[in-house]
C-alpha cells in the first residue's frame, strides 16, 4: 500500500509577499528501475548518492501572492500525485497559477532509469546510472552515466557525463551547453551551433577534430559513443571530466 504522509502548512508574510507552503513525503514500497516525472513548475532534484533500494520523494507545494489570502488560493491550485507499478515510480504535479508549483527532492537508487518532463523547471541529478530522457528548462548534474536524450531551454546545460560503452547521446538546448567527458573515450562527436556560437573542444585523446562552418567534429577511432549536440547559446564546452 502507498504511505503519503503531510509534513507540515504554513503560511508567510513579509515585505507584502506572501507564500503558503505544504510538504509531502513518499517513498515506494518496491524497488524502481524507473522513474517518470511530470511537472509544470517547480525545482527537481535527483540524488542517488545514497544508493538506496527505493524512491523517497519529498514534495513541496508552494503559492505565492501579495496576500496570504490569495497565496493560500494557489496553493490550493497545485497537486501532486505519487504511484508506482512493476517497478516504475510515477510523480505528477501540476500548477494551475505561475507563481505556484511544486519543488521535487528525490533521494534514488544508484541506478535508475530517468524519465522527466518539466519544461518550466531547473532539474539537478546527482550520482544516477541508466538510460535517460530528460525536457527541462535548466540541466544541472554531477556524475550522470548511461544514455542520454535532452532537451534543455534557455537555462542551457551543466553536465558531467559518463556514457556506456556503445550509447547515443543527444543533447539540444537553447543556451549554453558545458559538458564534461572522461578523457580517451571512443567518441564521435557532433555539435551543431549557433552562428555567433563560441565552441571550446579541450583535447580528450581525439585523433582528429576539424569544422565546417558552425558545425564541429571530434573523434576517437574507433568510434563506439555517438555525441549529438545542437546548442544556440553563447557559448560551448566540451572538457575533461575528473
Amino acid at each position: 500500500m502507498l504511505e503519503r504522509t503531510l509534513v507540515f502548512i504554513l503560511a508567510m508574510v513579509s515585505t507584502g509577499c506572501a507564500e503558503s507552503l505544504s510538504t509531502e513525503a513518499w517513498e515506494s514500497t518496491v524497488e524502481a528501475t524507473r522513474l517518470v516525472v511530470l511537472s509544470e513548475r517547480g525545482a527537481i532534484e535527483v540524488d542517488g548518492r545514497a544508493d538506496r533500494e527505493t524512491v523517497y520523494v519529498e514534495a513541496s507545494r508552494y503559492g505565492r501572492a501579495s496576500s496570504s489570502e490569495k497565496a493560500e488560493e494557489r496553493l490550493s491550485g497545485t497537486s501532486v500525485e505519487f504511484g508506482e507499478a512493476d517497478g516504475i515510480a510515477t510523480v505528477t504535479a501540476e500548477s494551475e497559477f505561475i507563481r505556484a508549483g511544486v519543488e521535487l527532492e528525490i533521494d534514488a537508487p544508484l541506478v535508475l532509469d530517468l524519465d522527466i518532463t518539466a519544461d518550466n523547471s531547473v532539474l539537478s541529478v546527482y550520482d544516477v546510472e541508466g538510460t535517460h530522457r530528460l525536457d527541462v528548462n535548466r540541466l544541472r548534474s554531477s556524475v550522470l552515466r548511461g544514455a542520454v536524450s535532452a532537451s534543455v531551454g534557455g537555462g542551457g546545460i551543466d553536465l558531467e557525463l559518463w556514457p556506456y560503452e556503445d550509447a547515443t547521446i543527444i543533447l539540444n538546448t537553447s543556451g549554453d551547453l558545458y559538458l564534461a567527458l572522461p578523457a580517451y573515450g571512443p567518441y564521435n562527436l557532433m555539435i551543431d551551433a549557433g552562428m555567433s556560437t563560441d565552441v571550446f573542444i579541450e583535447n580528450l585523446g581525439f585523433d582528429e577534430v576539424f569544422s565546417v562552418g558552425n558545425q564541429w567534429f571530434a573523434q576517437r577511432f574507433p568510434a563506439t559513443v555517438q555525441i549529438q549536440i545542437r546548442a544556440t547559446g553563447d557559448r560551448v564546452e566540451i572538457v575533461e571530466a575528473y
